[in-house]
């Protein structure tokens, strides 16, 4: 029942992100929102409860996990119960494992040890909605953060501005491969075929010295291949397809929803490319 209030951490955890670290952004919308949801105060100060990865909050909770852990592990046989009950014995050990925890949080709220947070027990009030998470914080947002948080609420799509962010970001690094990947489909997006191209062959030399970047290295060769087919030059992108196809090595499925392609391995798309052109559907 609290979906609405938790998607707010996924829809808008870089901008969550950015108060816990005091980087002020200037989205009234967004404001709006969390303040509605109890994030920010009145002055935009972000009020979850945070801490810092390493500190020794951070390690008291790991140790807390890793003992809590260890002596569930010892109250049941799980693979026996795991057959008595059907279900897969790690499957079996993480529901006892949550089963357990809420039992003990009941016991210690009614012996008054803790509180269970007030939303749990009225969940329309959302201004409270803050009581439900906390952040643990490793490093501030980057202006690569910034750039995929652009590109992920653009429905994994690009735009002129997402390319211009992706492009500063390699200004840092130019052999950020994920960056690189995002910018090419970005470019692909925008219609500026000739540089996407580019970046993909780029993409391509840079995977090729990485044995751990064969599925990128699959993926921009079929992407080169797409551009070919869309601009209308079909014998060079059958090229570049067969390319996919003759390699030695096999790479996993891939899913990109966004061009409704997959889950498919690269080896099976490129297949039917060779079969059937590739033709643009936005």
């Amino acid at each position: 029942n609290f979906t609405e209030h938790l998607n707010i951490y996924s829809n808008y955890s870089f901008e969550i992100y950015q108060c816990a670290w005091s980087k002020p952004f200037d989205d009234d919308k967004t404001i709006a929102i969390l303040k509605k949801y109890g994030i920010l105060s009145n002055e935009n100060h972000c009020l979850l409860f945070s801490y810092h990865r390493g500190d020794s909050l951070d390690l008291l909770f790991l140790n807390l996990t890793t003992e809590y852990a260890s002596k569930v592990a010892q109250i049941y046989d799980y693979q026996s119960l795991s057959q008595q009950f059907n279900i897969p014995g790690d499957e079996f050990f993480v529901i006892i494992l949550h089963e357990i925890a809420y039992s003990l949080f009941e016991k210690l709220h009614q012996a008054g040890k803790i509180k269970i947070p007030d939303i749990l027990f009225n969940q329309d009030d959302v201004r409270n909605s803050r009581n439900l998470a906390s952040l643990k914080l490793g490093n501030p947002p980057s202006i690569e953060d910034e750039a995929m948080n652009l590109y992920m609420k653009n429905g994994w799509h690009g735009n002129e501005q997402i390319v211009e962010k992706f492009r500063e970001v390699l200004n840092q690094n130019p052999q950020n491969l994920e960056v690189l990947w995002y910018l090419g489909l970005s470019l692909y997006d925008i219609k500026n075929y000739q540089e996407a191209i580019d970046v993909f062959q780029k993409l391509i030399e840079l995977s090729k010295r990485n044995e751990n970047e064969v599925m990128r290295l699959d993926w921009s060769l079929i992407w080169i291949g797409h551009i070919y087919d869309v601009i209308g030059n079909r014998s060079k992108a059958v090229q570049y397809y067969k390319n996919v196809l003759e390699s030695k090595h096999a790479s996993g499925p891939l899913q990109m929803g966004q061009f409704n392609i997959g889950p498919i391995t690269a080896k099976e798309w490129a297949k039917k490319r060779i079969e059937k052109p590739f033709s643009r559907i936005n």
